[in-house]
């Protein structure tokens, strides 16, 4: 977020506001939702460790992947990748 506010030299809040106007989502969420995303796509395509999926996907910390992977898919990667491999 404060990279994106200094590159555009508007406030943190600002930004937030109105990215939340425009999309009905806070940043952190939206960019939540693309990395879980591309980590599935990396997952239908090779099956890796999760650590290697979370900091390809732009984790830094494998266990938050894992929290937020299961949140949102409402499975662990490991089980996405088994039932991958199942298929």
């Amino acid at each position: 977020m404060k990279a994106i506010s200094k590159e555009l030299s508007y406030s943190p809040k600002y930004i937030s506001t109105i990215f939340i106007k425009k999309f009905n989502v806070g940043i952190a969420e939206y960019l939540n939702t693309i990395r879980l995303q591309n980590a599935c796509t990396v997952m239908d395509r090779e099956i890796t460790s999760v650590s290697d999926i979370s900091n390809q996907c732009g984790f830094s910390d494998p266990q938050y992947f894992s929290k937020v992977f299961k949140q949102k898919m409402g499975m662990s990667p490991t089980t996405y990748t088994k039932n991958i491999s199942r298929n």
